[in-house]
């Protein structure tokens, strides 16, 4: 089991005293590394394992919150596109315009939680869901050729954004662009990206935490990769078009969030 959870209710509860939590199939996140995230309250966590789950049942046990969990077995997936998907939770239909089958699991997570609050309109959570676009994640930023930003910049998030990947684009091959901070478990992320990738553009941001583009190329050389430095991100993307044209192959830009905004609005005004 694993956990999508409403946690800004769970450091300071709401009126209702109401936390709301998504259990999933996924997961890796260290025991501190919740217990953190749980106490700071600053976002939902990412689909985790079942002992995600146990720490944040003991938290709401402690501050006295009641934790509601969504139930995936009230939950149908209708359809799922690269970019949307449409669904039947608790016997409603919904619709969502974001890729990526754990922004389902996010979405009936956000339902469980408008639903404490009995004045809040079935109407609205619909077109509130329908709405929503979350711009780095699993997000087609560009069409041709195709280009998907995605901020994932954890094991979770890149387990995530492969899962993604294999389910829309059946065994084949992307070219990366990636940039990544040095005290993110970048090994693994190797791991996780280098069975499909048919080339990456090592790209470094101006935060002092990011391995310079030298030093991840050679990561991935060294792990059996075609991996080329590049100086900035905008060079990167116009070498990974170039490539991605002649060979008629799509685009991943991710590793951490710092490249992504950048990548997103060179892209936008390209």
């Amino acid at each position: 089991m694993s956990v999508r959870a409403s946690i800004g209710s769970m450091k300071t509860p709401s009126p209702h005293g109401c936390a709301s939590a998504m259990p999933c199939a996924e997961g890796g996140t260290e025991r501190s590394e919740v217990t953190d995230e749980v106490s700071a309250a600053e976002e939902n966590t990412a689909p985790q394992t079942e002992e995600v789950m146990k720490i944040i049942t003991e938290y709401c046990i402690l501050h006295k919150v009641k934790l509601i969990v969504a139930d995936k077995d009230e939950l149908s997936i209708n359809e799922e596109r690269i970019s949307s998907a449409s669904f039947t939770y608790k016997g409603e239909d919904f619709d969502i315009s974001m890729g990526g089958e754990y922004q389902i699991y996010n979405a009936i997570t956000a339902i469980e939680a408008l639903n404490v609050f009995k004045d809040v309109c079935g109407d609205f959570i619909y077109m509130g869901l329908l709405t929503t676009v979350w711009e780095g994640r699993f997000y087609l930023a560009f069409n041709n050729p195709l280009v998907i930003v995605d901020g994932a910049h954890n094991v979770d998030g890149w387990r995530s954004l492969t899962k993604s990947l294999e389910k829309y684009f059946t065994n084949q091959k992307f070219i990366y662009i990636i940039g990544v901070f040095r005290d993110k478990q970048y090994d693994k992320m190797i791991e996780l990206v280098s069975p499909t990738a048919r080339k990456v553009f090592a790209v470094a941001s101006e935060n002092s935490r990011s391995i310079g583009s030298e030093e991840l190329a050679q990561l991935f050389k060294e792990n059996g990769i075609d991996a080329q430095s590049l100086s900035d991100i905008p060079l990167a993307i116009e070498e990974a078009i170039e490539l991605a044209i002649e060979e008629d192959k799509k685009i991943v830009i991710c590793g951490t969030l710092s490249i992504t905004g950048e990548s997103i609005r060179y892209l936008e005004e390209r």
